[in-house]
């Protein structure tokens, strides 16, 4: 495993050459099944597209029922000033 401290340039003892890696292996020596399953996982749902429409049309909806009740809101505003000012008018000549 070592090498000859003796050599040129060596310092102490070396290592020898590292193995080869074959891939990652579980307790009982054998290939690990899936070993990319989580990035072949993340590709998958960052590919996916499926729910795509749907959120589109959430996102429609929701702006639409901003802008809806920001717009009720104005008009109920002015309504009611209208309906109150015609009340003061009729009551106080």
């Amino acid at each position: 495993m070592g090498g000859d401290a003796a050599g040129v340039g060596a310092f102490g003892a070396e290592m020898g050459a590292s193995a080869r890696f074959d891939g990652l292996r579980n307790a009982a020596g054998r290939s690990a099944a899936y070993t990319d399953a989580a990035r072949s996982a993340l590709t998958t749902f960052a590919r996916d597209t499926r729910g795509a429409t749907a959120i589109e049309y959430a996102m429609i909806a929701g702006l639409v029922s901003v802008f809806v009740v920001t717009a009720m809101t104005l008009v109920g505003q002015n309504l009611q000033n209208a309906f109150y000012n015609g009340l003061e008018n009729m009551f106080n000549p």
